[in-house]
């Protein structure tokens, strides 16, 4: 693994900025929680966040994929978001990395500690209590059934149209219907990756739609389709007739 700082960055340029804590196997991986263990690093503020998460994608081969994220936690600070493979070489690695990052940030090995899932108290960050505490081989993560998978997608869907002002939403596998004044307005929920021209002339279905959701949503047609947006997350639906 390679401790060379990267381009514009310079030894312990991120002293005092990153928290000597880690969360481990705390948060979903963006891959496979099965195969994967997310390390969180705190960050306090976002720029430095974003080089440490580039210093580490850069300097080390041990890791699949490092985010930042969009937005701070309740305490301020930016996480940065590192994905492992989940194996036996985990402890190893992970020590690795926080080697390297102590050109950084000036964090010596013994100073760094971590949260872990069932734990109220922070622990050292060493190989013995990685092994004691951390799940590292994927065989012991249970699988999520395909009923379980079903059942979140339609609490995430739920989530995503609880502001719509339509009198009941209802959603029965690939089909939404919005009440309005006892009226249906039945939909086709379309799963697959849509692209095409954005039509900016009137639309009527886009116009309807956007009248039984209400302000908190944005609505525009793509071709034969409609995009709804809510915050960062957009749906796709087709009128059924």
């Amino acid at each position: 693994m390679s401790s060379n700082l990267s381009e514009g960055l310079t030894a312990d340029s991120l002293e005092h900025l990153v928290l000597p804590l880690i969360s481990v196997d705390e948060f979903e991986s963006k891959i496979d929680d099965r195969r994967c263990i997310v390390v969180g690093f705190y960050v306090l503020d976002k720029d430095p966040a974003e080089d440490l998460s580039n210093f580490i994608d850069m300097s080390s081969r041990q890791v699949l994929d490092t985010e930042v994220s969009p937005a701070p936690t309740p305490d301020g600070y930016y996480m940065v978001f590192v994905e492992f493979r989940r194996n036996n070489q985990f402890p190893e690695k992970l020590i690795e990395i926080l080697k390297v990052i102590k050109n950084l940030c000036a964090i010596d090995l013994d100073r760094w500690q971590m949260k872990c899932i069932g734990l109220e108290k922070l622990i050292a960050v060493n190989d013995a209590n990685i092994q004691e505490n951390v799940i590292l081989d994927e065989s012991e993560i249970p699988e999520i059934s395909e009923k379980e998978t079903k059942e979140e997608t339609l609490k995430e869907d739920l989530e995503f149209w609880e502001f719509a002002t339509a009198d009941q939403v209802k959603i029965e596998e690939s089909t939404i219907t919005f009440y309005k004044n006892n009226q249906p307005y039945e939909y086709n929920i379309i799963n697959d990756e849509v692209s095409g021209p954005v039509n900016l002339t009137e639309d009527t279905n886009a116009n309807m739609l956007q009248k039984l959701l209400g302000p908190s949503y944005n609505v525009w047609s793509i071709d034969n389709y409609i995009a709804v947006e809510l915050g960062d997350k957009i749906k796709v639906l087709k009128t059924t007739n």
